[in-house]
């Protein structure tokens, strides 16, 4: 689900970089994930019963000042627009797989995938990052 907003008095449809956005995105890990590490983080994540509506999701928020990503209530990385050095996506033989990467200056890597493992929805999603932290 992707949610838009704009500052009050822009009537909705002001210069996007007055909006935010929030995606819903389950973090499968942090720091640099081979296919085999994203696997394996995916069915511990599931162990409390089978199916991505079993895994945490959580909300990353892209405002103009900050990049943040909370899970029920607690946010597990804050970061400014400046202080990411990357988004990059996972591919599998060319081919995008829906999970992507935020990479913090601080060396921090945050890997993520929509809730559902919707490739084309992961895809949109680090469109969306991507084009918004202008990385």
């Amino acid at each position: 689900m992707r949610y838009r907003a704009h500052t009050a008095g822009d009537g909705g449809g002001g210069h996007p970089c007055f909006a935010w956005e929030v995606l819903r995105l389950v973090l499968i890990g942090e720091g640099i994930m081979n296919f085999m590490a994203m696997m394996q983080k995916m069915v511990q994540e599931t162990q409390g019963g089978f199916g991505p509506s079993k895994m945490k999701k959580g909300q990353l928020l892209l405002a103009p000042d900050s990049v943040k990503y909370t899970q029920e209530d607690k946010t597990i990385f804050s970061e400014s627009p400046s202080g990411v050095k990357s988004v990059d996506e996972m591919t599998m033989m060319g081919e995008p797989t829906g999970v992507f990467c935020i990479a913090c200056g601080d060396g921090k890597i945050y890997n993520f995938q929509p809730p559902g493992s919707d490739k084309e929805k992961g895809y949109e999603q680090y469109l969306i990052v991507k084009a918004r932290l202008g990385k």
